[in-house]
């Protein structure tokens, strides 16, 4: 069995939910990776036995490069399930 991760890929979001735990940082992307940057870590979790990424945020589909992102989920079989 393997580690989950759950990872903010971004505080990006349309909506202000009185719920969110991360409602003092929606909107902030002044600290957001890159595309590379999100591609590095991905590697990074591709060499350890990984069950699943969740992704989160704010809403992760709001970064532009969201399908790259997945594209490169699919290329590293091992974490992409």
């Amino acid at each position: 069995m393997g580690i989950n991760f759950k990872w903010d890929i971004t505080y990006r979001c349309n909506l202000n939910c009185n719920h969110c735990v991360n409602g003092n940082f929606l909107n902030q992307t002044d600290q957001e990776l890159s595309t590379e940057g999100v591609k590095k870590v991905i590697d990074r979790l591709s060499d350890i036995d990984t069950d699943y990424v969740h992704l989160l945020g704010g809403e992760p589909t709001f970064r532009k490069d969201f399908y790259e992102i997945m594209d490169y989920f699919g290329e590293k079989k091992r974490v992409y399930n």
